[in-house]
């Protein structure tokens, strides 16, 4: 068994966990004196992809697993060793949360972690595998957004320090920003295509939507079913389900959007849908058609893309 400390799309849980199934994430830590980049162009994934370089002053933060040597030859043909990347054995220093397992804070988490890692006392030395790109381009070679989103679903479910989040938001920034018009255009098109004659015609193979925590459903007894056997999701219940359901799902599953959402802000998004929608019925309990609740759940897709919500550009 060794340390692999993993600053790129491997602190993806998911990604690391098909590639290495016996992986054990034994935290989050930091290496002082580099800082993340993007040095090479992966044919695979058809983008620039992560390597760490030197920069007094700077530090990457990543996940800490131990790794098996068997897992390590897995890892090594991923990771395009030893051709594409080299493998060093590097100091870092792993965070040790110095309060007891089931500790609750009286602040936010995000808030309670800051204040943490302001102590050096919180952070024990030690050895790592570290990959690193051998061929290093001058230059930053633009990751896609896809990739990007799977370095920052990871920095904001293990609460990396918001300037390092910041810092990995800042390089899709420019693309994003020329992506955001598809989005908007998407929104504009879904409100008008809601309200033609022929939406029932469109929506009539629609399925009940669940995903993410979030179900909507046009059964009462579905709805007693869910909150009994999952009382964690959000369950909407509507008359207008299989409109709702379509609109959530469209939103979600377009080529002009899915680059917005990473397995970390899509259930905050499906969260803030749901309840946008249960607001409005509530408001508007004798509503006879679809319009509104639907208008309202795409009204929340596009203030959280553009007014400084969890899909916007900073």
């Amino acid at each position: 068994m060794a340390y692999y400390f993993a600053y790129g799309s491997n602190m993806d849980k998911y990604q690391i966990e098909e590639r290495c199934p016996k992986i054990l994430d034994i935290g989050k830590g930091l290496i002082p004196n580099k800082k993340i980049d993007f040095t090479r162009k992966s044919i695979n994934r058809n983008c620039g992809v992560a390597d760490i370089v030197d920069s007094q002053g700077d530090v990457v933060w990543g996940i800490i697993y131990d790794i098996t040597d068997e897992d390590f030859i897995f890892l090594d043909r991923f990771e395009g060793y030893p051709k594409n990347y080299t493998k060093k054995i590097i100091k870092c220093y792993q965070f040790v949360n110095p309060n007891p397992w089931g500790f609750i804070p009286e602040i936010p988490l995000q808030e309670y972690y800051e204040e943490l890692y302001k102590n050096p006392f919180n952070f024990k030395e030690i050895d790592a595998v570290v990959y690193e790109v051998i061929d290093k381009s001058a230059t930053t070679i633009q990751p896609s957004i896809e990739y990007l989103h799977l370095l920052q679903g990871a920095a904001e479910e293990n609460f990396f320090p918001i300037e390092y989040q910041e810092k990995l938001n800042a390089f899709g920034a420019e693309l994003r920003i020329q992506l955001n018009s598809q989005a908007l255009d998407l929104f504009l098109e879904i409100s008008d295509l809601i309200a033609m004659p022929n939406f029932n015609e469109k929506i009539k193979n629609t399925q009940e939507f669940g995903g993410a925590d979030l179900v909507i459903t046009g059964s009462l007894e579905r709805k007693q079913q869910l909150n009994e056997n999952y009382p964690l999701d959000l369950v909407v219940l509507t008359p207008f389900w299989k409109e709702l359901s379509w609109v959530v799902s469209h939103i979600y599953n377009s080529d002009s959007t899915k680059w917005l959402f990473n397995s970390f802000n899509k259930y905050i998004y499906f969260k803030e849908f749901g309840e946008a929608a249960i607001e409005y019925q509530n408001k508007n309990p004798n509503d006879t058609d679809h319009i509104g609740i639907c208008r309202v759940g795409i009204a929340k897709a596009y203030s959280l893309l553009t007014e400084g919500g969890i899909l916007s550009v900073e």
